[in-house]
């Protein structure tokens, strides 16, 4: 598991960006709400989320609101244009985010099809928000388990609230809701340890005892479309 963890935070945290919305665009009160990674595409940089992320769970909220943190600014989507790609049966979306340029970036051939028997989830906690000399310094989650099978053709893993051990700490712990979790990559943690990073899925989602995702072949077909 420490392995797990020390191969994420070398090849995946650099692609991770924490999303969230700001009360009314105020920069000095930001609420974060998701995360997001990129990918390239198109040879351009692509943030990839969780749709409820951008637009609610309801669908109407406006993704114009919501922003991420780069090079000591703020970046509300949409700012240069970027249409939000996205689909209406499935929870993902991404948009091309061009600031994002001299970031590190996952590629295409990372988007795996095929099951993986443990998943690792990654992102960013929102109750580990933390502030120094005005910069916004969130604390990413790293979490392995064995696969779970779950409904909806979605990709599952299990999740108990209960004592579990962590791959970013040593001792046992008790799994938290993963809020601000949303729209980070769900990755084949053998891959992962070999060294290899591969995209099972984009995590949404977590109740009765699983964390589960869209899995990567919904993905595909969103960037194919964009």
């Amino acid at each position: 598991m420490q392995l797990v963890a020390q191969q994420f935070t070398c090849l995946v945290l650099p692609t991770l960006v924490p999303i969230y919305k700001s009360k009314d665009q105020d920069a000095s009160q930001p609420d974060q709400i998701g995360t997001g990674f990129i990918l390239k595409h198109n040879s351009r940089p692509m943030l990839i989320t969780a749709k409820h992320t951008l637009v609610g769970h309801d669908g109407n909220d406006d993704a114009s609101g919501k922003a991420f943190f780069n090079n000591g600014k703020w970046v509300y989507v949409g700012d240069d244009g970027s249409k939000v790609f996205q689909s209406p049966d499935h929870d993902i979306a991404c948009f091309y985010a061009d600031t994002l340029a001299d970031r590190p970036c996952l590629e295409s051939r990372n988007i795996e099809t095929t099951d993986a028997k443990l998943i690792t989830i990654g992102g960013y906690l929102a109750r580990d928000f933390k502030r120094a000399d005005a910069t916004l310094q969130p604390k990413p989650y790293i979490f392995t388990n064995l696969s779970a099978e779950v409904s909806g053709g979605l990709v599952g893993l299990q999740y108990r609230r209960s004592k579990v051990k962590s791959t970013n700490r040593k001792l046992p712990q008790t799994a938290p809701i993963p809020r601000g979790l949303s729209g980070g990559p769900m990755l084949n943690s053998l891959r992962l340890v070999q060294g290899h990073v591969s995209l099972v899925g984009v995590f949404t989602e977590q109740d009765s005892g699983t964390a589960r995702g869209e899995p990567s072949t919904v993905l595909q077909q969103i960037l194919n479309a964009a």
